[in-house]
């Protein structure tokens, strides 16, 4: 098992048309978002533009959840989308997307064969939660949005601040439970499946 934090220095900010993106996370670490030679991509956006166009990512699919404000996605001969705050929609990469709305968001980009998926949940301070991960994917990422996540597994406790990703990766056999307490916070949560390479590399 290898549990990781990246936290906010580590992060690389860009500008692009609409606004500007934060990457908080490519893997493997010596890919590159130009060369488009990643198996996943973690990062979020503020989408200063009331109208923007996203970038096409062919051989991808995407995850993106609202964090702050309300859009309306529209993928040209698809359908179109209106979301809330906390609201995700999931998408390809290869499709014509525009959307309407000045938000901050946040985005997962999986290559075509893994799965990726956002979850979003409020922890309180008298919440303690527990997870099984013997039937979980190989990554399962936190990335804080308010307050503080303390995270036991096992013996071994972290803490991450808002801004940061917990990144932990499994091993085959794997069967450690991991515990959150001491809530107060809201997260998301990232689950992706099939990486083959971190399975393949241990």
């Amino acid at each position: 098992m290898k549990v990781e934090i990246i936290k906010k220095n580590q992060q690389k900010e860009s500008v692009w048309s609409g606004g500007r993106t934060n990457q908080i996370y490519i893997y493997p670490p010596n890919s590159s978002l130009q060369d488009r030679d990643f198996d996943f991509r973690i990062s979020s956006a503020i989408v200063e533009e009331e109208e923007s166009e996203f970038t096409f990512f062919i051989g991808y699919d995407r995850a993106l959840m609202v964090l702050n404000g309300e859009i309306e996605i529209l993928h040209q001969d698809q359908y179109s989308k209106k979301l809330k705050q906390y609201e995700v929609d999931s998408f390809s990469g290869d499709w014509k997307t525009t959307s309407n709305g000045k938000v901050t968001d946040f985005n997962l980009i999986v290559k075509r064969g893994i799965k990726g998926e956002l979850n979003y949940f409020n922890l309180n301070g008298d919440q303690i939660i527990s997870k099984d991960f013997s039937n979980l994917p190989n990554r399962i990422g936190y990335f804080v949005i308010s307050g503080v996540l303390k995270v036991r597994i096992n013996n071994s406790e972290y803490k991450v601040q808002i801004g940061e990703l917990l990144m932990i990766e499994k091993v085959n056999n794997f069967s450690e439970k991991l515990i959150y307490f001491d809530g107060n916070c809201e997260v998301v949560e990232l689950l992706i499946f099939n990486v083959w390479l971190s399975i393949k590399n241990q």
